[in-house]
């Protein structure tokens, strides 16, 4: 832990004062009491977008489950979000979404499942009382048998028009902004802790500073 506060500190030396107040304003806003994650996504691009709205609503982690190719940042698409997100990977197999379920769940999160086709609650309506993950499916056939029947309920958007569901990443953006102004009205303690804003504080700034390998490579041998 003294190797990790100096290596923060030193690091933001090499910052500038804007930066430094705009990562502090950021993480006080930051929240890890909901989480998002996306089963088997087929388009990288939607991936991206909804990553995009998830950093954007103040949310820090995203599991991806199945994701049979490596994710490349598309600045264009992202604007950067995936460089301040926490991404957890499972890889391609038949019990990634159990492994996803199993990691989320240990962590104390209650599942639940996006679809039109199980009402348990509308997003307006989805109970904030504990620990939230999201899950959301594929954008051909949504989430799977195995997640369907092992999350802890259902949410869905409401829908006003003939089309059945908004496509995968503006439902994202949809359920994110919704629960994250209920979330700032509810009594929640959704904050991140001292520890967890120390950690992702020295993630962001190990990945802002050019050689910041080499500094903690030193830092660690002193």
């Amino acid at each position: 832990m003294q190797n990790a506060t100096q290596l923060r500190d030193t690091l933001r030396t090499l910052v500038t004062e804007h930066k430094l107040q705009f990562i502090e304003r950021t993480l006080m806003q930051r929240t890890r009491y909901i989480t998002f994650a996306f089963e088997r996504f087929y388009h990288e691009h939607n991936i991206q977008a909804a990553m995009r709205s998830i950093e954007g609503c103040g949310f820090q982690d995203v599991s991806i489950i199945d994701n049979e190719k490596k994710i490349t940042s598309s600045v264009n698409v992202t604007t950067g979000a995936d460089y301040w997100l926490t991404t957890h990977e499972y890889a391609h197999g038949d019990n990634a979404t159990q492994a996803c379920f199993d990691a989320l769940r240990g962590q104390g999160y209650h599942l639940v499942g996006a679809t039109p086709h199980h009402k348990s609650y509308t997003v307006s309506e989805l109970p904030l009382d504990r620990k939230v993950a999201l899950v959301f499916g594929n954008e051909r056939i949504g989430l799977s048998e195995y997640a369907l029947n092992h999350v802890d309920t259902h949410v869905t958007i409401p829908m006003y028009g003939f089309t059945e569901s908004f496509n995968a990443s503006a439902s994202v953006a949809i359920v994110a902004y919704e629960l994250r102004k209920r979330l700032q009205l509810s009594d929640s303690v959704w904050h991140l802790t001292q520890q967890e804003m120390f950690d992702i504080e020295l993630t962001w700034l190990k990945r802002l500073v050019r050689g910041a390998e080499y500094i903690e490579k030193n830092i660690s041998n002193s």
